[in-house]
């Protein structure tokens, strides 16, 4: 099993979303793809086969964190994350 994770610091509350794209298009495992917050409360989480976004609103600035679970392709995944300061 292999965790990664990616810091993300924002300004103000908002709008985080992380694309996910396992690189291959490889269906015979998952990754849980995870926003946490800094005390590591799970605002949101999918499984993600292939591709696939989750996505979440905080309701102030701060540190999260982008975290990649179960996966056994340490390689050739990608992670993008994008910030909209629209909530609601």
């Amino acid at each position: 099993m292999y965790r990664y994770s990616l810091k993300l610091v924002l300004s103000a509350a908002g709008t985080i979303s992380v694309a996910f794209n396992d690189g291959d298009g490889s269906t015979y495992r998952d990754h849980d793809v995870s926003i946490v917050d800094a005390s590591g409360n799970i605002l949101a989480k999918e499984s993600i086969y292939e591709s696939g976004t989750v996505s979440t609103e905080v309701n102030s600035s701060g540190n999260y964190y982008v975290l990649v679970d179960y996966s056994y392709d340490t390689e050739d995944y990608s992670l993008t994350a994008t910030y909209s300061s629209t909530t609601g």
